[in-house]
């Protein structure tokens, strides 16, 4: 699949504004929950909510960037897992494994 998350420009430095820009990541959909989390002051959450959340393995970096729909893209490793708005993804793309080159 293929998603967007904004990410800061400037994260590497602390004392420059925050300047977000779209970023496209590649990678598989393992679950989707829903999460409900009760009333907190320390959090700021007046009354429960539920959140739907997507459970993604994004490929590794040699995809950062790259948009499948223009060039053909190839990794070989994954991220470990990380939750994710589902809203954020675009669209599902195709995977061919492919032997050692």
């Amino acid at each position: 699949m293929k998603y967007s998350l904004f990410i800061d420009k400037n994260t590497r430095h602390r004392r420059h504004v925050p300047e977000y820009i779209t970023q496209f990541f590649y990678g598989q959909l393992d679950f989707i929950v829903a999460c409900t989390l009760l009333a907190s002051c320390t959090i700021g959450l007046e009354r429960p909510a539920t959140y739907i959340l997507g459970l993604v393995q994004t490929c590794k970096s040699e995809l950062l960037g790259r948009d499948a729909a223009r060039e053909v893209v190839s990794y070989s490793t994954m991220h470990p897992p990380a939750f994710i708005n589902p809203n954020a993804i675009l669209c599902v793309v195709g995977r061919v494994h492919v032997s050692n080159k």
